[in-house]
């Protein structure tokens, strides 16, 4: 009996065996798949619209709060400044002492000091005039201001444009100086480049009266009533979506300490009504697209994979039986099918296992160093995403640390607590710590170049043009931990590290100690042999000027190549750092000027108390003071553009290198 042809098959039983192919075969499944995952996302788009909508309108709600904010303290700013000049000048006791025209001669420099300041006037207590001086084209309408009652401080006065009077009182409350301004200027301090141009804002006082406005007329019928009962509280800053206006608003409110005012400004919220609606019509049009691509790559996946896996899986059936194996061929393609799926997916995580490696939530992208306390890592913050370099502990095997392991372990804790006593762009953060059972870690600040170390290595030395902005920012850096009783006891080219961005980062606090309560107790000294101070080798205790000795150090072998006290061994070293004086920088290189070559022989003395300057705070200042005077700023070397990425993996560009432990 021959078989049966496909175009035999009469219509109704190709749709049923069609049918049952969905409900119970690969394509039903396949069907199903692609359904979930192209139509499934689609439902949570009515959520997605009222949560785009609401996250544009708190983003207009928080610019225009900034702005407010802002604004008024422009405006706060600009009327200080009138109370202040006239203050200064109010405190002259001489005003209520001199002739008229004497005292006019005396204010008019009020005139000539703010071209905004029209006229002034002095009175006595009982409000009678001392004198005066007006300019000439505003005297019919300054005089008699400025001569009326006072009602407040700072105060609007009707006229042809914006008249503010301010009024201070002179020594002992024995008359008034009073001073009237165009405010015609408010109108610029308005402006605001955070508010969009269909936005509206005012200045008003505590009356809700309009004093000036940017994009709107005298009318404050814009201006939500609930609004501007918010802002003439003058309590706080405040902003609100206002849903009972035709269009609705979004808008903000802040009032100037200065004087009885506040700012306010709105704008349309329609934006957000306006991004809404565009998401709700992108999502129907999804909808349908999604659906008809179900469709479509249904029908595709069943004639290029779902027949021919079908076909494969009969064939196979057929072998079987005529071997003797015979076996159901129901649900073989999809066995198949899972067995494939099964296949790929473990050669694909012998290939993600290689290169994907998490320390908590961090991805470890490649090493970039190892110390004798574990490794550093450049890694990536998925959550943060942005990159981090990650300082790991390496613990003792059977989960059993061993006794440097826990050493060095609360050596990395201490380092974190360390560094979060302060916070300051010239050191290294450290944002986050993990202290597990088989490790410690510490995830901190990337910073993309090279070490000060490394640098040296590659160039020899640095010009003192740079290095003296250098070594500014690292007095900087310790001034912050000194003021913060942090003493870093480790100051090394190897500890500084130098970004291609123009960054100077100070790193490894492991080993500081409080310059309060000075850990003299712990065994042995650490520290770098070169840039320790003499007394560290003698009782080991530790202040502020042994870092300033570390600095010294750093100092001069940036601008001569070498330390200052070099040795053939760490020994011979450390003889030399408590015996023999540093040789003057200049008798390496003649060009260093003789007040760099004194600062350095002076933070380089044996005796902390002979070290000067005294202090961080005092080094930076006067390296700071020769730079300003031969005009030398800090730029990035060209050799860390050339040298970083290539010394990346070599070099760490973050604290990793173990303390020595001397004695």
């Amino acid at each position: 009996m021959r078989p049966t042809s496909n175009r035999s098959i009469p219509l109704p039983r190709k749709l049923a065996k069609f049918a049952r192919l969905l409900r119970t075969g690969l394509l039903g499944r396949f069907v199903l798949v692609l359904g979930a995952v192209g139509l499934i996302p689609l439902i949570i788009v009515p959520w997605l619209v009222q949560l785009t909508r609401d996250s544009v309108t708190e983003q207009i709600l928080t610019t225009h709060s900034v702005a407010a904010r802002t604004t008024a303290a422009r405006v706060d700013a600009w009327i200080r400044s009138l109370r202040i000049s006239a203050q200064t000048l109010s405190s002259n006791p001489f005003l209520l002492q001199a002739t008229r025209n004497e005292v006019g001669e005396i204010i008019a420099g009020l005139l000539q000091a703010d071209p905004a300041i029209k006229g002034a006037v002095v009175v006595n207590a009982t409000g009678v005039e001392v004198g005066s001086a007006i300019l000439r084209d505003f005297s019919e309408v300054v005089r008699p201001a400025l001569l009326g009652p006072t009602a407040a401080p700072v105060s609007v006065i009707p006229g042809d444009r914006i008249w503010i009077r301010v009024a201070t009182s002179l020594d002992e409350g024995k008359g008034e100086l009073r001073i009237m301004v165009d405010g015609s200027g408010l109108a610029e301090i308005l402006k605001s480049e955070e508010i969009g141009r269909d936005a509206i804002i005012g200045l008003f006082d505590a009356d809700e009266l309009l004093i000036a406005s940017l994009n709107v007329s005298e009318d404050t019928a814009r201006f939500p009533k609930a609004l501007l009962k918010a802002g003439a509280a003058r309590a706080t800053s405040g902003a609100s979506r206002y849903d009972d206006t035709d269009p609705v608003l979004a808008g903000a409110h802040s009032p100037v300490q200065a004087a009885p005012w506040f700012v306010a400004s709105i704008q349309p919220a329609t934006r957000a009504e306006a991004v809404a609606s565009e998401m709700r019509r992108k999502g129907l049009l999804a909808l349908l697209g999604a659906v008809a691509l179900t469709g479509l790559f249904s029908t595709l996946g069943y004639f290029a994979v779902i027949r021919p896996i079908d076909e494969i899986a009969k064939s196979q059936w057929k072998v079987a039986k005529r071997r003797g194996h015979a076996q159901s061929a129901g649900g073989n393609e999809i066995a198949l099918l899972k067995e494939a799926f099964i296949t790929m997916r473990r050669q694909t995580l012998d290939r993600e296992a290689i290169g994907k490696i998490f320390l908590s939530r961090y991805l470890v992208l490649d090493i970039l160093g190892t110390g004798g306390m574990g490794s550093v890592f450049r890694g990536w913050d998925p959550k943060l995403e942005r990159p981090v370099a990650i300082k790991t502990i390496h613990m003792g095997g059977e989960n059993r640390a061993t006794v440097d392991a826990i050493e060095q372990r609360q050596i990395l804790l201490r380092e974190a607590v360390t560094v979060a006593k302060f916070n300051h762009p010239n050191i290294v953060a450290i944002y986050d710590v993990e202290d597990a059972d088989e490790a410690a870690f510490l995830a901190m600040e990337f910073v993309d170049g090279l070490s000060l170390e490394s640098l040296l290595a590659e160039a020899g030395l640095m010009r003192v043009e740079l290095a003296v902005p250098l070594i500014a920012q690292i007095a900087r850096a310790l001034e912050a931990a000194h003021s913060a009783g942090v003493i870093h006891c480790d100051i090394k080219p190897a500890n500084i590290l130098l970004g291609k961005d123009g960054a100077i980062k100070v790193t490894d606090f492991g080993i500081a100690r409080s310059a309060i309560r000075n850990i003299s107790g712990t065994s042995g000294t650490f520290g770098t042999p070169g840039y320790l101070p003499p007394e560290a080798l003698i009782s080991a205790a530790f202040t502020p000027t042994a870092d300033l000795f570390g600095v010294g150090a750093v100092f001069y072998e940036t601008l001569t190549g070498t330390p200052p006290h070099a040795g053939k061994n760490a020994q011979e070293t450390l003889l030399k750092t408590a015996t023999q004086a540093a040789i003057s920088v200049r008798e390496h290189n003649k060009s260093i000027p003789p007040a760099v070559d004194d600062l350095i022989l002076g933070l380089l003395q044996k005796e902390p108390s002979r070290r000067r300057p005294t202090s961080a705070r005092e080094l930076a200042e006067s390296l700071e003071g020769i730079a300003a005077r031969n005009d030398w700023k800090w730029v990035a070397p060209e050799i860390l553009a050339g040298r970083a990425a290539a010394a990346q993996a070599e070099v760490p560009t973050a604290a990793i290198s173990a303390p020595t432990k001397l004695g």
